[in-house]
């Protein structure tokens, strides 16, 4: 990972350069793709900054350089609202990837390139993870898994092009209209902040597991044969990937809701964009209210699961006798093939053997846990699982309604904004709190729709005060920020500004105290006093906003002074 520890930007450049000697791309490609890696090379510093990341700029771009070099041979920029554009406005996306061939189609700009590179990458790690296995997965784990897999991959996409989209070397614009998908952005933020950034790539190959340590996060391989078949099974529920994820750091509580809120969200999100979805979700959730009739009449539901492994059962017998005799595995090759797109057909006899074994595992697992519900306690524990399930589809139907939709965003965002607390809570470092400055600054500056940030939603206002009242109090106590009153007050209505600020480097900032004017109140018993908070980036004054406070003599401030806000 250390290959360019050293190399200047000029070095990256012939990096590139040489990838791309080996390249059958075209000349427009190849220079979109320099002046991609320029722009990176020139605003890191800032997305890093402003982001509070970990990793390197040398880092990044030895992940990007690797993408072309390995896993992308076709790259197609086109021109919008050309011909050959036209399948991408027809889906209306950026980008159109296939990790089999290795190939992108894109709008050329640089931004979009990023985007596509990213996507490329993490569909190929979900390739190399998931190629060689089969599983039988419900409908309705499918449905939830297929929408946490799409956020995630276009989430990391966003989050990673925004190096190019937001920042240009010298200031940083958050380019609301150019964000591929403010919904995807806002969760996979929201994930990112809660449980760290490597996330995405945790998440698409669950092989890759985190290690908890007290100074930092490694990730580390697990290897898969060391493992039970339960849990490589376990390992393709997405939502069961992020619960343990969760189940590290937060409170059961707590991360059961948060993840509850993510599913509803993107499963409705789905419906709201797609009518079909929209339709097998109203099904299922009429599927399941049915289910539960069923279960609670025992005579009938063990009828159904008696029903249910018989046919497993015989499916077991099929596998069984192809497996056992070449002409009936030939036949089945034949006939799986003659269904399949030829990118996808299965490529020997031999591998549809290791598929038909793993069909077989699966089945026998299924066996196991239909053998298993039917026993009295795991019965009981069935039909209040299966009265969970029926609430939370209850709550996607209900969420299909833009307004609801909506409304559960910003409950979301009110369950990530008290697990916030809890992070400030554990945090013993100067540099922990200093970092969670500039992560609640970010945070409170995302995009929740197209023309408001989290900072501007009403409902939102008690849960981002108990976060900057806590976050500015422990970074005083810590002598991260310095301490400008005595006032609690005034020291909230002063510093939260900073979290509104686009000012890149917060630790540059210093802020000044005017007294505007002061006048008798109403009574004419006391004096209130009419100040004004100016806020710098090293010379120049970038915002300035006015307070009223009372007894200004006793609140111990600065007047008329430069103050260095970081110690």
């Amino acid at each position: 990972m250390g290959l360019f520890s050293k190399f200047n930007a000029n070095e990256y450049n012939d990096k590139l350069e040489k990838i791309l000697e080996q390249k059958k791309f075209s000349s427009e490609t190849k220079n979109l793709l320099l002046s991609m890696l320029y722009k990176i090379e020139n605003s890191f510093a800032d997305y890093k900054k402003v982001k509070a990341l970990e990793i390197t700029k040398e880092q990044f771009i030895e992940r990007i350089l690797y993408i072309i070099e390995n896993e992308c041979d076709t790259i197609k920029a086109v021109t919008p609202n050309t011909g050959e554009s036209f399948e991408l406005e027809r889906k209306k996306v950026c980008c159109l990837t296939d990790i089999k061939k290795g190939k992108i189609l894109v709008y050329a700009n640089e931004e979009n390139l990023l985007y596509a590179l990213c996507t490329l990458d993490l569909e190929y790690e979900k390739y190399k993870y998931n190629k060689d296995k089969e599983h039988i997965v419900e409908p309705e784990q499918s449905y939830i898994n297929n929408a946490i897999e799409e956020c995630i991959i276009k989430g990391m996409s966003i989050n990673t092009s925004e190096v190019v989209r937001d920042f240009n070397g010298w200031s940083w614009n958050i380019e609301i209209k150019h964000i591929e998908n403010i919904v995807y952005n806002l969760i996979y933020q929201n994930l990112q902040l809660l449980l760290g950034e490597d996330i995405a790539k945790i998440i698409i190959n669950p092989q890759c597991k985190i290690k908890e340590n007290i100074e930092k996060e490694e990730n580390f391989k697990v290897a898969e044969e060391e493992k039970p078949e339960e849990e490589k099974i376990k390992e393709y529920d997405y939502s069961a990937i992020l619960e343990e994820l969760f189940e590290k750091r937060y409170i059961k509580e707590r991360y059961t809701s948060i993840l509850n809120k993510i599913k509803v969200i993107l499963l409705a999100y789905k419906g709201i964009e797609n009518a079909d979805i929209r339709e097998k979700i109203k099904n299922i959730f009429e599927k399941q209210t049915q289910e539960l009739k069923l279960m609670e009449d025992k005579p009938a539901f063990l009828n159904e699961v008696t029903k249910k492994k018989k046919a497993l059962n015989q499916k077991i017998k099929n596998i069984d006798k192809i497996l056992n005799s070449r002409e009936l595995i030939e036949t089945e090759y034949e006939k799986r093939n003659s269904k399949l797109k030829n990118e996808n057909k299965i490529f020997s006899i031999s591998h549809l053997a290791s598929m038909l074994d793993r069909e077989r595992e699966n089945i026998l697992l299924y066996i196991k846990e239909l053998n298993k519900v039917i026993e009295p306690l795991e019965y009981i524990k069935a039909i209040g699982k299966k009265k969970e399930e029926i609430k939370f589809y209850s709550d996607v139907v209900n969420c299909l309604n833009r307004n609801e939709f909506e409304d559960m965003l910003k409950e979301l965002q009110k369950e990530c904004l008290k697990c916030m607390l809890v992070q400030i809570d554990h945090f013993e470092t100067k540099q922990e709190f200093i970092d969670m400055i500039y992560k609640f600054r970010y945070y409170c500056l995302l995009p929740i729709n197209e023309i408001q940030t989290i900072k501007d939603i009403p409902e939102l206002q008690p849960n981002i005060e108990e976060v900057i009242n806590s976050l500015i109090d422990s970074s005083i106590d810590k002598q991260a920020i310095e301490n400008i009153s005595n006032s609690i007050s005034l020291c909230y209505n002063t510093l939260k500004y900073i979290f509104y600020t686009k000012i890149i480097d917060l630790e540059q900032i210093f802020i000044k105290i005017i007294k505007e004017k002061e006048e008798l109140t109403s009574d004419k018993q006391e004096k209130i006093y009419y100040i004004s908070i100016c806020i710098f980036d090293s010379k120049e004054e970038e915002e300035k906003h006015s307070v009223v406070v009372n007894n200004l003599n006793s609140l111990n401030i600065k007047l008329n002074k430069k103050i260095a806000l970081f110690l």
